[in-house]
Formats: structure tokens, C-alpha cells, sequence
């Protein structure tokens, strides 16, 4: 393992907690050669929304954030620096 993750940002993505959602932000990280060295997914109680942290090698380009945003039952994106 390593010691410290080669991950140089963090996006956090505020989203509903359904089927596919995940799976399309990672397609959008893939198709724009972003790789995800570490992440994490919280669901809140209830079962209704979710936190996805991502921890990525290379910062997200404006065109590939807004992807993410538009997709439906996303809440929000942010993305920083670590």
C-alpha cells in the first residue's frame, strides 16, 4: 500500500442516493483520463442523499465539472486542492 495517496485534488460531489449516479461520474473521470486513486461514498440517514469524496491525479477541467453537475440528482461539486 502506499504510504500517502499520489492524489493532488479532492472532489466532493453532494448527490441523491440512487442507482447509476456514481457510475456516471466515474465515466465522465474516465472519458477525460482522470484517474481516482481514493474514494469514499457517505449515505445519510434516510437513505436519500449522499456524499461522494474522490481522490484524484489531476484537476477536473471547467468542461468536465459541468458534466458532473448536469447530471440529474446531483446536489453539488467542489473540487481542492490537497
Amino acid at each position: 500500500m502506499e504510504k500517502q495517496s499520489p492524489a493532488k485534488f479532492s472532489l466532493t460531489i453532494r448527490h441523491k442516493d440512487v442507482v447509476g449516479v456514481l457510475a456516471e461520474i466515474l465515466n465522465i473521470l474516465k472519458n477525460n483520463d482522470i484517474n481516482v486513486q481514493e474514494m469514499s461514498n457517505i449515505v445519510f440517514k434516510g437513505a436519500k442523499s449522499a456524499c461522494a469524496t474522490l481522490q484524484i491525479d489531476h484537476k477536473p477541467s471547467k468542461s468536465a465539472l459541468q458534466q458532473i453537475k448536469d447530471i440529474t440528482n446531483i446536489y453539488g461539486v467542489e473540487v481542492s486542492s490537497l
